[in-house]
């Protein structure tokens, strides 16, 4: 038997219906559901997640929870879970397990099956309760090398959503839990960047708003306890403003460590047909930039989809937008494809505007997998992406404390990946150092590139050298090389170098896929 760490919560909410429509996933039972990080640092036992949500309602009672774990086509590994068996009644619920590793490396499946009475009836599933979900297996990739980085190199996610995320169609998972999947997996630091139209809620009721604050106060406090704690990962309050761009339409902005809320409820549904943005991006930069934060364009090379635009009045982030001079930079990366959000990054640093580009997954919970409503009230989607840690924002700094990540993330100094590690430095004809983010004013003498990668990732297939040339507005790809190692060093002479900036991308792959990484650029200014 192995025991749980007791303690108490908040993936797809499907309790939720428009009065006299029909819901196929709702049922008469609470949201049940196990998860875990998709992938587990080095040594570290296996934690999986059990959450239990609106038991409140629909009181339930834990009768077995067993995990099996699948290595290869050996006969599965059984856990019992040791629980007491006494009935669930609270609004949200977790516990955390750690199981022990059946190998030191590889892939490992886990099916967490459960045992409950509800409504008088004994019932049974696997994974998790919901309609329509695939109940599949959750895929844990166990490491036997940590995250590819070099001392003082810091991985996080600038983009997650935790359990005060609760609305209509999701929900997220609470801080302690993911500050301790965070460690599981790798991540040194992340950023929780709640809905800021979820953080004006009456706790427990989403549709009821509350002018003291009560949830965004609970937030900060949380935030500031785990941080007094002496242990890792460090977490950055956030909130992801809802706010109007040039054409009117709500777009979101992630605000980092700001001391006072900012309001912006243009598409939270809460009023059905209001989806006047309360403020604008300007006007929220400049909140944010005032209040001693950091403001970065969410999810910028997405676009809404068509029934989100019609209902919720939300539209895209544009050239125009994203060169609003509080912002300090994009999200280029949200989990999914990065091509649109790399491209308009690039259209900025073509326009002279020096904005960092920083990557995350908007996970709302989802360490193992995406789990949300496709079709409201009909369907839920599943996929691998927007996992919790999948893409991350790598950041330098000898002192891992809040106030030094965002400096690092204020200076640049910071890169983009799913695998891959990458950095550029240029040395000067006096000997001085420039990193990433820096700006040469003195003629460079030569540049020092460095990328690494692990079995996990892949060798390095492809390192792009890229020069942008402000006058030309173009990028050209300066130096390429396709080394197939784990490890690259590079010192290059740059005599007479002509250009604006110069930054790195880097390509690993396994036989099944492929990774990438993006350098935040080093400037010149020519002398």
């Amino acid at each position: 038997m192995i025991p749980f760490q007791p303690m108490q919560i908040n993936y797809a909410e499907i309790h939720y219906r428009f009065p006299f429509f029909f819901s196929y996933l709702k049922t008469d039972e609470p949201e049940i559901l196990a998860d875990a990080p998709f992938r587990v640092e080095p040594a570290k036992p296996i934690p999986i997640l059990v959450l239990i949500k609106d038991a409140d309602h629909y009181p339930v009672e834990l009768v077995e929870i067993r995990a099996e774990l699948h290595v290869n086509k050996r006969p599965p590994i059984v856990h019992l879970l040791e629980i007491n068996p006494q009935p669930v009644r609270d609004h949200f619920w977790y516990q955390l397990v750690y199981l022990p590793r059946p190998i030191e490396h590889g892939v490992v499946e886990v099916d967490v099956q459960f045992q409950y009475r509800c409504q008088g009836r004994l019932r049974t599933c696997q994974n998790d309760n919901y309609r329509t979900a695939s109940h599949r297996p959750l895929h844990i990739f166990l490491a036997d090398e940590p995250l590819p980085a070099l001392p003082d190199w810091h991985h996080g996610d600038i983009h997650y959503h935790s359990a005060f995320t609760e609305d209509q169609v999701e929900f997220g998972a609470p801080l302690p839990a993911t500050a301790q999947l965070a460690a599981a997996l790798g991540l040194h630091w992340f950023a929780v960047t709640d809905h800021s139209y979820d953080l004006d809620d009456q706790p427990g009721d989403y549709l009821q708003n509350d002018p003291n604050l009560p949830k965004w106060h609970n937030f900060q406090t949380d935030v500031q306890r785990w941080n007094a704690q002496p242990k890792m990962p460090l977490i950055i309050p956030g909130e992801e403003v809802s706010c109007g761009n040039s054409r009117g339409q709500n777009v979101h902005l992630l605000a980092l460590n700001t001391r006072q809320f900012i309001p912006g409820q243009g598409d939270s549904a809460e009023v059905w047909l209001k989806t006047q943005p309360d403020l604008t991006i300007p006007e929220v930069c400049d909140r944010i930039t005032q209040d001693g934060g950091l403001a970065f364009g969410a999810h910028v090379g997405e676009k809404a989809p068509f029934l989100q635009r019609l209902l919720l009045g939300r539209g895209d982030w544009t050239l125009a937008d994203a060169r609003c001079p509080s912002l300090r930079g994009v999200q280029i990366w949200n989990g999914r494809d990065f091509h649109a959000g790399v491209k308009l990054w690039v259209d900025l640093l073509l326009a002279g505007v020096k904005a960092i580009a920083v990557g995350g997954n908007d996970a709302h919970g989802n360490f193992n997998r995406y789990r949300q409503i496709r079709i409201p009230f009909f369907q839920l989607a599943e996929a691998d992406y927007q996992k919790f840690g999948d893409v991350r924002t790598v950041v330098y700094t000898p002192t891992l404390n809040l106030e030094a990540v965002m400096n690092s993330l204020k200076q640049g100094c910071c890169l983009v990946t799913n695998g891959p590690f990458a950095i550029l430095n240029i040395i000067d004809g006096q000997g001085k150092h420039h990193g990433l983010g820096e700006t040469v004013q003195t003629l460079p003498d030569h540049l020092y590139g460095h990328a690494r990668s692990t079995r996990e990732f892949g060798v390095i297939t492809r390192i792009r050298l890229i020069k942008g040339d402000l006058t030309h507005q173009k990028e050209i790809i300066w130096q390429e090389w396709t080394p197939g190692v784990y490890e690259w060093d590079n010192t290059i002479p740059l005599p007479d170098f002509q250009g604006d900036y110069l930054r790195l991308e880097v390509i690993s792959s396994t036989p099944a896929t492929s990774f990438y990484g993006f350098t935040n650029p080093i400037w010149f200014d020519r002398p």
